[in-house]
C-alpha cells in the first residue's frame, strides 16, 4: 500500500508535466502554422510586387521607347510645309547608329507624316549596288526642300570620312542616294539657282587629304565647280553664302 501511494504521487506530477507537453507541442505546432501562413501571404505579396514592377517596367520602357524630340523645321518655299528630323533618344537601329526620321508636317492642317526613317537607309544598303559602298548608316539629318518643293534633301551617316545625300520624293516618299558629301544646302540663287552645295573629303595622289565645298548636279551628284574652302575664312564664308543663297548653312 506504501508502495502505491509513493508511485501514485509520482505519476501525478509525471502526468502534469506529460499534458504541459502536450500543451506546449500543440501551441507551438499552431504557432509554426501562423508563422508559415504569414510566410506563405508575404511571399505572395512579394511575388504580386515583383510581377507589379516588371509590369511598370516594361510600361515604362515602351513609353521611353516610344519618346521622341524634334529638331527645328525647315520650311518649304511656298511656306505650307515644313520638314523636321524626329529623333528617338532611347531607340537604337541596326549598326549602332541611333533611330530617327524625317517628317513632313502640313502647315494649314496640321497633319504630319513621316517621309523618311533610318532603318529605311539599311535597308537601302543591303539592296543597293556597290556604288552605295556604306560603312555606316541611318541618323538622318539636316532636311531641307527643293526650290520647286517636290523633294527632300538630307544627310546621312555613311563613311568614316563623308556623310551621304539622299534626296526623297515627298508625294511617294521614293528616295535615292545622290552623292558622298555633307552638309548639303540648296542654291537659291545665281547662275547654280536649284543645284546643291556639299563638303566633300578628297585624298591627294600623292597622299594626304583634304576637304573642298563643291556645287553639285542635284540628280545624279555630278560635280559641277570646285570652290576650294572659304569656310575658314568668315568673309569669304559669307560672301558665298550670299552669292549663292545658301540659307541653312552656319
Amino acid at each position: 500500500m506504501s508502495i502505491f501511494l509513493k508511485n501514485k504521487f509520482l505519476i501525478f506530477p509525471l502526468l502534469i508535466i506529460f499534458v504541459i507537453g502536450l500543451v506546449s507541442i500543440y501551441f507551438y505546432l499552431q504557432k509554426q502554422a501562423e508563422v508559415q501562413a504569414r510566410q506563405e501571404v508575404i511571399e505572395g505579396c512579394q511575388a504580386e510586387v515583383k510581377s507589379l514592377q516588371e509590369a511598370k517596367d516594361e510600361v515604362y520602357s515602351n513609353v521611353l521607347y516610344y519618346l521622341y524630340s524634334d529638331e527645328k523645321e525647315v520650311l518649304s518655299p511656298n511656306g505650307q510645309l515644313s520638314v523636321f528630323v524626329r529623333n528617338y533618344p532611347r531607340r537604337k537601329a541596326d549598326y549602332e547608329c541611333y533611330d530617327n526620321e524625317i517628317w513632313l508636317r502640313d502647315n494649314t492642317n496640321g497633319e504630319e507624316k513621316m517621309l523618311v526613317s533610318s532603318k529605311d537607309i539599311i535597308k537601302e544598303k543591303t539592296n543597293s549596288s556597290d556604288d552605295v559602298p556604306f560603312d555606316v548608316f541611318c541618323t538622318l539629318m539636316s532636311p531641307k526642300f527643293s526650290l520647286d518643293g517636290k523633294n527632300v534633301y538630307f544627310n546621312s551617316y555613311a563613311w568614316v570620312t563623308d556623310h551621304a545625300i539622299f534626296s526623297a520624293d515627298i508625294s511617294t516618299g521614293v528616295f535615292k542616294f545622290i552623292s558622298a558629301g555633307g552638309p548639303v544646302d540648296v542654291i537659291t540663287k545665281g547662275v547654280y539657282k536649284g543645284k546643291l552645295f556639299t563638303s566633300k573629303h578628297k585624298y591627294y595622289e600623292e597622299g594626304g587629304s583634304y576637304d573642298d565645298w563643291y556645287i553639285i548636279d542635284e540628280n545624279n551628284g555630278r560635280e559641277i565647280k570646285d570652290v576650294g574652302d572659304p569656310a575658314g575664312n568668315d568673309d569669304a564664308w559669307n560672301k558665298l553664302k550670299e552669292e549663292y543663297g545658301l540659307l541653312n548653312l552656319q
